[in-house]
């Protein structure tokens, strides 16, 4: 999985046994580099942070995926334009 950014949104109602190290700021970024299904949250997704090791705190092993905004940056809207572009001239040669 290719690693992104996200800010974080809401950091209330944050586990009470997490350490205070352990729990996401508002307004700060993070880089995601996993996520995880959470079958026990009605299958919401969860984002593992490089910054924030909960290795030693299950059962935490993510925080919500709902507790951040997902920065994109300029390559992805670059090539997400380059793909509708591409699925429309192909929808309606006539453009070409």
């Amino acid at each position: 999985m290719k690693k992104f950014k996200a800010v974080c949104i809401n950091d209330k109602d944050q586990p009470k046994e997490l350490p205070l190290n352990k729990r996401v700021v508002q307004e700060k970024i993070y880089t995601v580099i996993g996520t995880v299904r959470l079958p026990l949250m009605n299958n919401q997704t969860g984002f593992i942070l490089e910054e924030i090791d909960l290795t030693d705190h299950f059962p935490y092993e993510s925080f919500l995926s709902s507790r951040f905004a997902v920065i994109l940056d300029d390559e992805f809207f670059a090539e997400e334009a380059v793909e509708e572009l591409l699925e429309e001239v192909l929808a309606h040669p006539s453009l070409i």
